[in-house]
Parts: C-alpha cells; structure tokens; sequence
C-alpha cells in the first residue's frame, strides 16, 4: 500500500511539474531587441557598478525610503 501511494505521489509531482503554467521558452536575439541601446562599443569589456542609496536619488521612491527607515534597514 505504503509502495503504490509513493509511486502516485511521485507520478502526481512529475505531472504537476511538467504540466506547469510557465510559459515556454524562447531564446533571446539581441539584434532584434530595439530598446536597449548600449554604451559600450563592441568587444569592449561590460562595466558594472553600485550605487549606494539609490533609492534616495529619485523621487517615486519615497514610499521605499519611509518602509527601510521604519523597518531600521540604513545604507
């Protein structure tokens, strides 16, 4: 008994997975992507950076600042 409902279980989380509500795949082309606009030229190394505080600069984030502030979350 103890077998069989192992085995259901185990079929029921393999349909379940398998039949998920993720749409599918679809590989990325860059070249047909119009909105990003680089600043770097090609073969160039990409840059990364941190802003600290970044949630300070713009103004929309007041409601993030005040939630960090209370919750005692500081940069």
């Amino acid at each position: 008994m103890q077998k069989t409902f192992t085995n259901l279980v185990a079929a029921a989380t393999v349909a379940s997975t398998l039949a998920g509500c993720a749409g599918s795949y679809r590989a990325i082309q860059p070249e047909r992507i119009t909105s990003y606009q680089s600043t770097s030229g090609k073969g160039v190394p990409v840059e990364f950076s941190y802003r600290y505080g970044a949630l300070l600069t713009h103004g929309p984030n007041k409601k993030y600042v005040k939630k960090n502030v209370s919750a005692g979350i500081s940069w």
